[in-house]
């Protein structure tokens, strides 16, 4: 919740003129609880919780989801679950590092922002990725990037604003 990536990821969210929900899935940082085996299934429960809190709160407003690494294959799985998900926002997808098959099923609009270097996936897997899908999907690009935006944090604002802005 508290690296430079997901803050900035909230901040455009505030910037666009939404209200942004971070937390940190159980066991990282001071919460409680422990975390899963890999599988995603404890911080995907994470996730429907602060979702389903996030529409209580305000249920005329639609609702996105958005991650950062980890965070945004659990936003995509979020979004294959949950059919009112208006869109998402996936920052640094790690594609080498898990199965994403259950992509398939994602029918909400979705933006990838992807480094160049990113150590997790290559922009031309995620370019492959996102052929294979049937979801209207769009890839923002950061030039010059590792998987952190080392050094390159007001580009990834921008990517981010721009990503935001694409969806409906």
């Amino acid at each position: 919740m508290q690296n430079t990536a997901t803050f900035r990821l909230a901040k455009a969210w505030n910037a666009a003129g939404c209200s942004a929900l971070r937390f940190n899935f159980r066991g990282v940082g001071g919460s409680s609880g422990a975390s899963g085996n890999g599988d995603g299934v404890p911080e995907l429960e994470d996730a429907r919780v602060a979702l389903d809190w996030l529409a209580a709160q305000a249920p005329e407003l639609p609702l996105y989801t958005s991650g950062f690494s980890f965070g945004s294959r659990t936003a995509l799985q979020l979004a294959v679950e949950r059919p009112g998900v208006r869109g998402v926002v996936a920052l640094g997808y790690p594609a080498s590092l898990f199965d994403s098959d259950f992509l398939a099923a994602l029918t909400a609009p979705s933006a990838f922002v992807h480094a160049d270097h990113d150590e997790f996936a290559t922009l031309d897997a995620i370019r492959r990725l996102l052929a294979t899908l049937r979801a209207p999907t769009s890839l923002f690009e950061l030039r010059d990037s590792d998987h952190m935006a080392t050094g390159r944090l007001d580009a990834l604002s921008i990517q981010l604003a721009a990503a935001i802005a694409s969806l409906p």
